[in-house]
């Protein structure tokens, strides 16, 4: 049991130090990306809740549901989070700089 444990913090740890080794450059999707996490972090609540809300009524997969409200939630805090950055008020509230 504790060697499955050892395995996958180790293939965790083991993968995300081999894909920053192979990718040098940053690239332009995960510098925005970063640019706007703490603001994507604050709205991710706001975003989350009333998605997971609208899709308790259809009949699916639990593990169906999770996807779709992970994509669109991802997809959307971003995005909210980018745009935030041209509105001063929210821009200087979230700390996220114009790009």
């Amino acid at each position: 049991q504790h060697r499955r444990g050892l395995i996958c913090v180790g293939l965790a740890v083991g993968v995300t130090v081999l894909v920053r080794d192979l990718i040098h450059r940053p690239l332009r999707l995960v510098s925005a990306m970063a640019a706007t996490s703490y603001a994507a972090y604050i709205l991710h609540v706001y975003i989350v809740v009333p998605l997971q809300a609208a899709i308790t009524g259809p009949h699916a997969s639990p593990f169906l549901k999770f996807g779709v409200v992970a994509v669109l939630a991802v997809l959307l805090s971003f995005g909210a989070a980018h745009l935030s950055r041209r509105v001063p008020g929210i821009r200087r509230l979230l700390g996220t700089s114009p790009g």
